[in-house]
């Protein structure tokens, strides 16, 4: 199956058709068609623009769009991505806000994109491409400079208030994470679910005009790292392991 390229309103009259539920984050689009008349009207103009390019007939939806849909209603293992670019890029398209879930069902696998346009790209993952296909909707990044700083929580919000550590012995490492924060130019994250069940850390990330950093909040900690879309992918791959 190549990619598929529908409107929200075309993922949203076929997934209601599907009877597949709630929608799942964060692929929750909008419901088209305030009223009955107007969810009508929506879904007989649906129904003409898919049979047009060969994704609906008399039974209904295409099948294999129907199967990805599956997939994605009722996986087993799950990564989720949001985030912003402020460049056009192959994968995500126009400029802006993008969300995307990929996900695996026994040895099946999905992939689902809503792109900055409105627009939702679907197109079926072998198993074995999560988490992967998802992070490599990121355009390559090269990694920053510098080196990996963790700090605790805590001190970090004390720091901000002025309140835990003492103002006259200036932390580089708060240093490095403000300068880098002032200069972040796209960013986003990365979750884990299981089923229903999300996991954790949550795995963020941002670029600057230097390069591509990793952020990591786990058990009170921010860490941040120099990294690139394969230690992303490697990080993801450590939590999908250990997921429930």
């Amino acid at each position: 199956m190549t990619a598929i390229r529908l409107s929200t309103a075309e993922f949203d009259v076929v997934w209601s058709t599907g009877r597949f539920g709630r929608m799942p984050y964060p692929l929750d689009v909008a419901h088209h068609g305030a009223t009955v008349a107007e969810r009508a009207a929506v879904t007989e103009r649906v129904r003409g623009e898919l049979a047009a390019r060969g994704l609906w007939s008399g039974r209904g939806p295409d099948g294999v769009l129907l199967d990805v849909l599956a997939v994605l209603a009722a996986a087993h293992r799950s990564v989720d991505a949001v985030g912003h670019l402020p460049v056009e890029s192959a994968a995500l398209g126009p400029a802006g806000a993008f969300r995307a879930l990929g996900a695996v069902r026994d040895d099946r696998g999905a992939l689902a994109v809503v792109h900055a346009d409105g627009t939702v790209t679907l197109r079926v993952l072998r198993h074995t491409e999560l988490p992967r296909a998802v992070v490599d909707l990121l355009p390559a990044g090269q990694p920053g400079p510098g080196y990996a700083v963790s700090v605790a929580m805590a001190e970090l919000a004390g720091e901000e208030e002025g309140g835990v550590l003492e103002p006259d012995v200036p932390n580089p490492d708060y240093a490095m994470l403000g300068e880098l924060a002032e200069t972040r130019v796209a960013g986003g994250q990365f979750g884990v679910s299981a089923g229903r069940l999300r996991a954790h850390p949550v795995v963020s990330w941002f670029d600057t005009p230097r390069g591509r950093y990793l952020v990591i909040l786990d058990d009170h900690w921010l860490s941040m790292a120099p990294s690139d879309n394969d230690r992303i992918a490697a990080r993801l791959d450590s939590i999908l392991a250990t997921a429930p």
